[in-house]
């Protein structure tokens, strides 16, 4: 499975991680998850299956981070 930057992002914050606790479960530096969240660097396909998530479970993700945004619209122009 492919995760873009911003399916990190969200996945992150859908399970209420910060940006060093998925660091420590990854193994990596919070520098790290930083480079993947931001494009610097792509994701590793190592990465991806630590993290175990389905494409169906990246597609729940995302929609349920739609409706948060429909519900809170004052959201729409933070930065993701």
């Amino acid at each position: 499975m492919f995760l873009s930057p911003t399916d990190l992002k969200d996945y992150r914050a859908f399970y209420g991680l910060s940006q060093r606790a998925l660091a420590q479960f990854l193994g990596v530096s919070k520098t790290y998850v930083a480079m993947f969240e931001s494009g610097e660097r792509s994701i590793p396909d190592y990465i991806v299956d630590r993290l175990e998530v389905t494409t169906e479970q990246m597609q729940n993700i995302r929609m349920v981070k739609a409706e948060r945004l429909a519900l809170y619209p004052q959201y729409h122009n933070k930065k993701d």
